[in-house]
């Protein structure tokens, strides 16, 4: 392979020498034909050069051919190394994957024995809470029936108590009735008792049956009423009673209605007007009307109308269908004097629509002539 490649060589250089040669001009051309020796000696010459150039690349060649096989041989050995690398790191790979796989297999068992145990826990914890519930079921049973036996006991204390303080409540009310009375009958020698009073609005008026029955306001001085159960007391405490009604205005006129008897009766009775003796005074006689008529508030409608008088008119009275008068009416102020409030209907004097500046109602024993 070599010797085909040298002559080769040869014969390419031979072919560029002549061809350079005959490149020269006519006049410098040089014919080696015409001699022959000299020819040969060219040639011989030209051979020995270009041998020598060819041994020396040939061994420029064998040392590249040789480094190249050294690096070829480096190569293979660091190709060896690492193919026996790589089968080292695969090896160890498929240990780690064995291993691995060795430990899936234990975490696969112990999940399946944390699932059975998770399993048994649920039933253990069910369990558990059934016994539980079933415990607090018959503790709360214990404590319900404990609860209501407490109850009880303290339902019936509370009775006792209200029981108590409703004797005790009764002693002091009738106390206070008879003292009331005691003073009433006292009184035989001209002193009256106040039983209304209306003056500056400070007090509603608009209040139900109860209030009505006991009483409210700020009594002596302040606005009041003394209450029925109280003013039937009174009216029955002796066999005749006076009563008096004073009325102001608002530029402070005064004048008075006077019954020389009065009586109403009891609560079975809705307090109803049962006597109203004979009328004399200045103010007109306003309360005939309203004889025998029993006691109506907003919660207990007694009056004859369609339409409870007391809601209408926001006050209580012994309505009819409705009032000639009506000292429970709401109070008004001077701005406000002709509408209905405190009236006392009087067509000569104020009117049905006027409302008082000031009332108030008295009782006293009848005074003997």
């Amino acid at each position: 392979m070599k010797v085909i490649f040298t002559v080769l060589l040869l014969n390419i250089l031979l072919a560029s020498y002549e061809a350079a040669n005959n490149t020269t001009t006519s006049e410098e051309v040089y014919n080696p034909l015409e001699d022959e020796h000299s020819l040969f000696l060219w040639r011989n010459s030209f051979i020995k050069e270009n041998t020598f150039r060819l041994n020396e690349q040939q061994k420029q060649m064998d040392g590249i051919l040789k480094e190249n096989q050294e690096i070829t041989t480096v190569f293979k050995n660091v190709l060896n190394e690492q193919e026996r690398q790589m089968e080292g790191i695969l090896k160890e790979n498929q240990e780690i994957t064995t291993v691995l796989n060795k430990q899936e297999k234990q975490m696969n068992g112990i999940l399946t024995e944390l699932q059975e145990i998770k399993t048994e826990l649920k039933t253990v914890q069910h369990e558990q809470e059934t016994q539980l519930n079933e415990i607090l079921k018959h503790v709360q049973e214990g404590n319900d029936e404990f609860k209501k036996i407490q109850n009880e006991q303290k339902w019936k204390i509370n009775d006792m108590f209200d029981q108590i303080k409703g004797i005790s409540n009764k002693i002091v009310d009738h106390t206070e009735e008879m003292e009331l009375v005691n003073q009433f009958k006292m009184g035989a020698n001209g002193q009256w008792t106040t039983i209304l009073r209306r003056m500056d609005g400070s007090v509603d008026f608009y209040r139900n049956w109860y209030e009505y029955k006991t009483g409210f306001g700020n009594p002596p001085h302040g606005e009041f009423f003394i209450g029925l159960k109280k003013l039937h007391l009174l009216t029955t405490a002796v066999p005749d009673v006076e009563l008096k009604i004073i009325l102001k205005t608002w530029d402070y006129e005064e004048r008075y209605a006077f019954y020389d008897g009065f009586q109403i009766g009891n609560e079975m009775q809705k307090y109803r007007i049962k006597y109203l003796g004979t009328y004399n005074g200045n103010a007109g006689d306003k309360m005939r009307y309203h004889f025998g008529r029993s006691f109506s508030t907003f919660d207990e409608d007694n009056d004859n109308a369609e339409r409870s008088c007391a809601n209408k008119w926001k006050g209580a009275w012994w309505f009819g269908d409705c009032f000639y008068s009506h000292l429970f009416g709401p109070y008004r102020q001077k701005e406000k004097a002709n509408t209905y409030g405190i009236v006392w209907n009087n067509p000569e004097w104020k009117g049905e629509y006027y409302s008082f500046k000031y009332a108030v109602m008295l009782l006293r024993p009848k005074v003997a002539k």
